[in-house]
């Protein structure tokens, strides 16, 4: 298993594994030991693919991003353009619940994220840009537009993950009802 486990490492290996391990047992309980075991490698050996547990956070806030992005995109282009912020919000929640560890990573800041991390949300930033503009929402409002939807999208979907909204609401229903009253809120 070791040896198996060696040829196979790199840094998406790693970070994959930590995204799992965080989604297995909480975020607060990543270590490198622990990464280490479950990858059957000694602790020393990760070092050769990442610089310390910093790095592994940083590592998963860009593969994070990259990933919902991609995401994102792929919604956005089978969309109608009067549904592509409605394609946006339900890409992101559903990447949400398939990558909880790499969507929390992704809307959080670490400390020396670099360009690395820039680099990889640059294109979700473009997209979300390129749909406001399809919208007709007035240029000057385009950067509410991108924290309304961001804060309402990131907000809902940590609520839900969190059980902080009532459990007797149909949560889909409420996640798109307001969708469509901000969509409405900045057509105005």
């Amino acid at each position: 298993m070791r040896a198996s486990a060696r040829r196979r490492l790199n840094r998406d290996v790693i970070v994959r594994e930590a995204a799992a391990l965080c989604d297995e047992f909480g975020f607060e309980k990543l270590s490198i030991a622990a990464l280490a075991d479950r990858l059957g490698v000694r602790p020393p050996s990760l070092y050769n693919h990442i610089k310390s547990l910093d790095d592994v956070y940083r590592q998963m806030a860009v593969m994070g991003a990259r990933l919902w992005t991609e995401s994102i995109r792929k919604s956005v282009e089978s969309s109608s353009a009067d549904q592509k912020i409605r394609a946006i919000a339900d890409a992101s929640r559903a990447f949400a619940r398939e990558e909880p560890t790499l969507f929390f990573c992704a809307t959080r800041k670490f400390a020396d994220s670099g360009n690395e991390y820039l680099e990889a949300a640059r294109p979700m930033m473009s997209i979300a840009t390129e749909v406001y503009s399809d919208m007709a929402i007035n240029p000057e409002k385009q950067d509410l537009a991108e924290y309304l939807f961001r804060c309402l999208i990131a907000g809902f979907i940590s609520l839900e993950a969190n059980n902080g909204l009532q459990p007797a609401q149909d949560l889909d229903k409420l996640f798109s009802d307001l969708i469509d009253l901000a969509q409405s809120a900045l057509k105005t």
